[in-house]
């Protein structure tokens, strides 16, 4: 899912916490392996895991 540009994008959990989206990467994806060492963004760490 992408945000249009000029969209604010907000990541939060359930119980409202936010998270601050990396400014340094210009597309980010979320992490669904639970592996990550950045989540709740995906840092690639599901290669690795097999």
């Amino acid at each position: 899912m992408q945000a249009a540009a000029g969209c604010a994008v907000r990541v939060t959990d359930h119980r409202g916490g936010t998270f601050p989206l990396p400014t340094h990467k210009k597309a980010v994806a979320l992490c669904r392996c639970g592996r990550s060492r950045t989540r709740p963004f995906c840092d690639g760490s599901h290669r690795e895991a097999g």
